[in-house]
């Protein structure tokens, strides 16, 4: 065998050894790999065209694709024979070229047979003679095996050298295509999604960073450089691409700022009417590091931009920059002094939505990521930058983040999304230092916050209403904004985490500890003020009562509730203490005491019937709260009660109903003493004659409308007695429609109404209201009332 011979043999086998790996690497990688190798494609094919661009000249790329095929081409040089050659051979020869290329024809073309294992390739191949001849040739990788693999490598080359002896010459033809049938698998399909979808999201940056490309096409769709301009005294370029589609036109912009073979970019949009430049979202999929083409793998890098550079050091598979590298770590550097120029300029001009810019991951396992993120997080939280809100006067203010003396901006955070909204509006009403509600969620993805409801419950903590109610404008705003602080908290992170945090106000009003107060469960007022005189410390254990947030938890919590009872009990613990104290002559009883053991006095002789329940023991010695004055005045008031025969009883009940229609009627008509008169009674019968004029006027009534065809009643009286509503309220049926009737006696041309349920029946809709005097029967309208009573104005005030 020929040295020649023995040659081509060892490459052959080389070259197979080489295809079969990458194929088995393609077929039986990880579900992870495959979706990296399928993102792979699109890129092998633009950076293999890109190494065709002719010296001082540009190409044009054209994607088409449809449910079956993809087609790929480019305009760039045309095929050698030695191009040919690497790519079915995957030997390339790259390395001899005197031209800068960054992938031509090497192993990442592999990746583009994912799509289809046979691969069309038409356009011009210029023979080793240096003349040209039309090419239609077929990549087949149809074949695994080792030796399928080596058949199919030997028949490419003899259709190469075909080709190569052709005596069919031809001019150059301009474009070269790649064709692929994607019609039979799944994996495919999934590939060119992918593929386009990585595409569209970064061919920006792809035409702002690659100098060969003139124009991208992807199914009509053309992308193309604008016209850029310089901003910040030529630092910052506006850079723009049109995307063109038939009679539609848009543009997408970035901002790009370069130095020393370093490009940083970030997406922008700008506001003709506000003439702002607003920062738009990077996509999380869209790699960080290009190297004139994206970096697959590299999406999580720690650089909050884009970051390009045609220096970088470059793993084999292009996913990734030589962590370790002297020239990585000084691109990187590089690229980290534009980043700053660039966050300085916004800080000191008006843009939005700066966070987008701001968005690092961190990364604690490679040096350049970490370098990365811990001088661009260290800088920004320097640097004014967050749009806040001023509460006095609603101006958006820029802060610096928790740096210096300034005050720290507030991130809101809560356990549940639909809490964060109303967290952020109860720090702003609290004037609190928040960026703006269309913001807040994007700063909180750059700085890492845990101001959630138990940080500002904190800030209640040896506090006073009165202190935190200024900022509210006063009391009772600052109460309703503590309730529903509570309420949302509650619902954040239930209502048994919240009781073991929460500081509450008392009604002392200062706030303490949730566990150190009791549930104020309706305690009568007069009863509170008399123990809080007695016990002032007692303010301090009572939850205040605009707080309703924790019901629910006392409902089941019986224990932990305070009522008249317990705090009646408390009451007559401290009176008899000081009246022992008394009896024993260790103390003489103060003013101020004098005037609680009045106030007690007066509640016993109001509600009687309920102190006799829970006061028992002071009842019995209720002469010993009043004062040797106070007794006096009491003996002179019996005595001319006695001497003059007074109803004690009615004249209070008269006297409090004078009061409260005097507090009630605007400009009465009449005189108080007119309204004595009429609201006066003396009772007169006796209870059995009493109970005689209400049965004669019942007796009365039933006779008169039993006689009338249109009222229907039972048979008898006693029948209609036994069916009432109530002594005086009765039913009856009035042409099928059930109406209530109301009986009075009218004896002395005048009616009194005694019982609840005749207020309840006269206040329905179907009623009647009838009279009897022991001679007629009549039914008083409230017109009747009205002109008899001679009233012409009735105030509506507290009725409605």
């Amino acid at each position: 065998m020929k040295i020649r011979d023995q040659f081509f043999e060892i490459a052959m086998e080389g070259s197979t050894s080489k295809i079969e790996n990458e194929l088995n690497s393609i077929n039986e990688s990880s579900e992870t790999k495959k979706k990296e190798i399928r993102r792979r494609w699109i890129w092998e094919l633009i950076q293999n065209a890109s190494d065709c661009t002719p010296k001082d000249s540009k190409i044009d790329i054209i994607l088409n694709i449809t449910k079956d095929s993809v087609e790929f081409s480019h305009n760039g040089k045309p095929f050698t024979y030695n191009d040919l050659l690497s790519l079915i051979t995957q030997f390339s020869l790259k390395q001899k070229s005197k031209d800068k290329l960054t992938g031509k024809f090497g192993t990442g073309f592999m990746s583009t047979l994912l799509l289809s294992k046979i691969v069309n390739i038409e356009g011009t191949l210029i023979r080793q003679d240096g003349a040209y001849t039309n090419m239609n040739f077929i990549i087949d990788r149809s074949k695994s095996d080792h030796l399928g693999i080596q058949e199919q490598t030997e028949a490419m080359i003899d259709k190469l050298d075909e080709l190569d002896l052709s005596t069919e010459i031809s001019h150059r033809i301009s474009t070269t295509k790649f064709i692929y049938n994607v019609s039979s698998s799944e994996d495919s399909r999934e590939a060119v999604v992918l593929g386009v979808k990585d595409l569209l999201s970064t061919v920006s940056y792809l035409i702002a960073f690659n100098q060969n490309i003139n124009t991208i096409s992807i199914n009509g769709k053309v992308y193309s450089k604008e016209q850029d301009y310089f901003i910040n005294n030529g630092q910052i370029n506006v850079f723009s691409v049109k995307e063109e589609y038939q009679d539609n036109i848009k543009y997408f912009h970035l901002w790009k700022l370069e130095r020393n073979n370093v490009t940083i970019a970030c997406p922008v949009d700008y506001n003709h009417e506000t003439s702002i430049f607003n920062f738009l979202p990077i996509d999380e999929s869209t790699p960080k590091l290009f190297c004139n083409f994206p970096l697959i793998g590299t999406e999580s890098f720690s650089f909050p931009i884009i970051l390009n550079s045609d220096l970088f050091q470059v793993h084999i598979d292009r996913n990734a920059i030589r962590d370790t590298n002297p020239k990585n770590k000084e691109l990187i550097q590089e690229a980290i002094s534009l980043y700053k120029l660039l966050i300085e300029f916004c800080s000191s001009t008006i843009t939005k939505d700066e966070f987008n810019i701001c968005i690092i991951e961190e990364n604690n396992h490679d040096e350049l990521p970490m370098i990365c993120y811990s001088e661009i997080m260290s800088y920004i939280k320097k640097i004014d930058l967050i749009p806040i809100i001023d509460n006095e006067d609603n101006i958006p203010r820029r802060y610096a983040f928790n740096y210096g003396p300034k005050k720290k901006v507030v991130l809101p955070k809560t356990d549940k999304e639909e809490n964060e909204i109303p967290l952020w509006e109860l720090i702003f009403e609290a004037g609190g230092k928040i960026p703006t509600k269309e913001t807040f969620f994007g700063w909180r993805k750059v700085f890492d916050s845990n101001f959630n409801f138990t940080n500002v419950n904190l800030r209640f903590k040896d506090k006073e209403i009165e202190t935190f109610s200024s900022k509210l404008k006063n009391e009772r705003k600052a109460l309703e904004w503590l309730e529903r602080f509570y309420s949302y908290w509650i619902k954040d992170i239930g209502i048994e985490k919240v009781i073991k945090l929460a500081i509450v106000p008392a009604q002392d009003r200062k706030f303490h500890d949730f566990n150190n107060v009791l549930f104020d469960s309706g305690i009568d007022p007069d009863l509170k003020d008399i123990l809080f005189e007695l016990e002032p410390s007692k303010k301090s254990k009572l939850l205040s009562s605009e707080i309703k947030s924790f019901d629910s938890y006392y409902d089941s919590h019986k224990d932990e509730q305070e009522d008249n009872v317990s705090i009646a009990n408390l009451i007559e613990k401290r009176v008899n203490q000081i009246l022992a104290n008394e009896h024993l002559g260790d103390s003489e009883r103060k003013a101020e005491v004098q005037a609680t053991f009045t106030k007690l006095n007066y509640f016993i002789l109001k509600e009687q019937e309920l102190s006799e329940e829970i006061f028992p023991k002071i009842m019995n010695k209720r002469f010993r709260l009043t004062s040797n004055e106070e007794s006096l005045e009491m003996l002179e008031v019996a005595n001319k009660v006695k001497q003059h025969n007074l109803n004690l009883d009615e004249i209070i009940t008269n006297q409090t109903k004078i009061d409260y229609l005097l507090d009630n009627l605007d400009n009465p008509s009449f005189s108080k003493e007119e309204i004595l008169d009429l609201l006066r009674h003396k009772v007169k019968s006796t209870k059995e004659n009493f109970e005689y004029l209400i049965n004669r006027s019942i007796d009365n009534v039933y006779e008169h409308l039993n006689s009338n065809p249109l009222y229907d009643l039972p048979d008898t009286v006693d029948e209609w007695k036994e069916s009432s509503h109530s002594s005086t309220v009765f039913e009856v049926l009035k042409e099928s429609e059930v109406v209530f009737i109301v009986i009075r006696p009218s004896d002395e041309n005048q009616i009194f109404f005694y019982y609840e349920e005749e207020l309840e029946a006269l206040d329905s809709n179907n009623y009647e209201l009838w009279t009897d005097n022991g001679n007629e029967c009549n039914e008083l309208t409230l017109g009747e009332l009205l002109k008899t009573t001679g009233i012409t104005r009735i105030p509506l005030k507290n009725l409605f």
